[in-house]
């Protein structure tokens, strides 16, 4: 079984039943935190249909780690080669490729962007390797990383509160928290009958071709959870 990530999070809010309103943020981020060291998640390829663009920028999927390929277009046609870094696409629209066919591309954390010689173009395509979401792009997590993201949570507030009053919140209390937190997310991470990027060869071969390697990979699926909280 698999929840949204934002159910999760209301389930977590509710079963501690925090006495401060306040404190909904910093639980949100703390969750996505467990999240990120559990180091799940059934990765998956996606393509989106072709999404129309304005001012030279368009949305990444919520649920994106890694792209694979963006494929620009005019009227829906393919017209660009795969996502590289240095991030230089070059369109096939024309016979005689040409200067204002070399398109760079960029990023933040939430869009593509395009050098202005891209404007001829009004749709993309996003090929990338994500996690599985919801109807509306939202993350799915298993059922089997709740009680560690729970627990983790549970550490982290016992670790605030030691630092408000040493006298209230003995240390050997956040140590066995803290020694809860990691038996349940060994035990999460175990259960997640996921295949790895090495089982994934289709996968993996597409990444090489693109420039991304595995450690890519891996530093922007860490970067995805500790980010989704500040920004989703």
């Amino acid at each position: 079984m698999e929840k949204s990530i934002k159910e999760l999070i209301s389930e977590i809010i509710l079963e501690l039943a925090l006495p401060d309103a306040n404190d909904t943020p910093i639980i949100k981020v703390w969750a996505m935190e467990g999240m990120g060291e559990i180091g799940n998640s059934r990765l998956q390829a996606f393509e989106t249909d072709w999404i129309y663009f304005d001012d030279l920028q368009v949305c990444k999927p919520k649920n994106m780690i890694a792209p694979i390929k963006v494929i620009l277009s005019i009227d829906k046609k393919n017209c660009v080669e795969p996502y590289i870094d240095p991030k230089l696409v070059r369109c096939g629209c024309c016979d005689n490729c040409h200067s204002h066919c070399e398109i760079t591309m960029g990023e933040n954390q939430t869009h593509f962007y395009f050098s202005s010689n891209a404007s001829h173009h009004n749709a993309c395509k996003i090929q990338y390797i994500g996690l599985p979401c919801d109807e509306d792009g939202e993350p799915l997590i298993d059922d089997s990383c709740k009680r560690a993201v729970k627990q983790y949570v549970n550490y982290r507030i016992t670790v605030r509160d030691r630092k408000r009053d040493r006298n209230k919140v003995p240390m050997s209390e956040v140590d066995y928290e803290r020694q809860q937190w990691v038996i349940l997310k060994n035990q999460a991470a175990g259960r997640i009958n996921m295949p790895t990027l090495l089982e994934m060869p289709s996968i993996v071969k597409q990444f090489y071709n693109a420039g991304i390697t595995i450690d890519m990979v891996v530093d922007r699926y860490n970067r995805y959870w500790s980010g989704y909280a500040y920004n989703r």
